[in-house]
């Protein structure tokens, strides 16, 4: 299947009719805007005068919400603690109509937040500081989270796996349980994740590595050095036995590598290219949803290519709307 406007709107036409689960770190993101007018008299830093405050989704969530921006049904499953931060995160998943039943609270960890302090008018960031838990999940929190994803499988069109290495997804026994299951289920996966968790996601539908990240795992296990993207992803998809990779180089572009041994490179060629924040949480979440619609991979890359193309043009961590897709 090759590309054509009339297949792409088709599959974008079917975004509306899925359900899909979103599994993974769950985190907040506050932004605190201000002039900086002055230098402080106790240090040399400036002084934010505040005018205005914002609260986002970010980690898994934030691929949560692509997804429901893209039309789709969303379910989120992750772990927050007791804090403000997790009133302020529940209610933002609310407010996005994002089903919640799957986040779970946990007395031993903290919600992770990363709070940015942005200097106006020119939107400069001028400290990050992060509340965070790398914890892994509990003997007791781990069936939770299993009977959750057990109770909706049968449900479901896609499982999008959203791994920040903030613990929710640490050791092998979570991760292999959800792609078995999806697998028996036939329910596509599709993994967002750290380079040192890649191993945790084998046999995995599809995968979606940075290309640096991508590129020292394949250096590290087989002592190749690639600096050619597709050669890249060839390698992942067959040391993670997986159907596909999906290379993401940032503002530049994407490959779409399969285990039959197709390959396609797409240039990005954003006219604005912001920080990009989020940037593979909206790549993940329109290539998934491509796939649970019926594209081919082929055809899910270049979706995946338009929305990241979009996405880069915004500031922040932005999300896309369906009727950015189409060009």
């Amino acid at each position: 299947m090759t590309e054509s406007n009339e297949s792409l709107a088709s599959i974008m036409s079917s975004f509306g009719k899925l359900r899909i689960l979103v599994v993974g770190d769950l985190m907040a993101d506050k932004y605190i805007y201000g002039n900086a007018e002055r230098l402080s008299p106790e240090a040399a830093v400036p002084v934010i005068k505040v005018k205005k405050e914002e609260y986002r989704l970010g980690g898994a969530a934030n691929v949560a919400h692509n997804a429901k921006q893209l039309g789709a049904t969303v379910l989120l499953c992750g772990v927050v603690g007791y804090d403000d931060a997790a009133h302020m995160f529940r209610k933002a998943v609310r407010d996005t109509g994002i089903e919640s039943g799957g986040i779970f609270p946990s007395s031993d960890r903290a919600t992770t937040l990363k709070v940015r302090v942005v200097a106006l008018p020119y939107n400069q960031q001028i400290v990050r500081y992060d509340y965070e838990s790398r914890r892994q999940l509990t003997e007791n929190e781990t069936p939770t989270v299993k009977r959750y994803i057990e109770s909706n499988i049968d449900q479901i069109n896609a499982i999008l796996i959203s791994d920040y290495d903030k613990g929710m997804l640490l050791g092998n026994t979570l991760p292999r349980f959800i792609i078995d299951l999806a697998r028996e289920k036939k329910v596509p996966t599709v993994v967002s994740s750290k380079q040192r968790h890649f191993r945790l996601f084998t046999n995995a539908t599809a995968i979606i590595p940075n290309y640096y990240d991508a590129q020292d795992f394949v250096h590290i296990v087989n002592g190749n050095f690639f600096t050619s993207i597709t050669a890249i992803g060839e390698e992942v998809v067959k040391l993670l036995d997986c159907e596909a990779a999906l290379v993401v180089r940032e503002g530049q572009e994407i490959a779409i590598c399969t285990k039959d041994g197709a390959q396609k490179t797409l240039q990005v060629g954003a006219s604005n290219n912001f920080n990009p924040a989020g940037v593979q949480d909206t790549v993940c979440s329109t290539f998934a949803l491509a796939l649970a619609a019926g594209a081919d991979y082929e055809n899910a890359a270049i979706l995946a290519s338009r929305a990241m193309k979009v996405v880069l043009s915004k500031e922040g961590m932005a999300t896309i709307a369906i009727g950015e897709l189409h060009e």
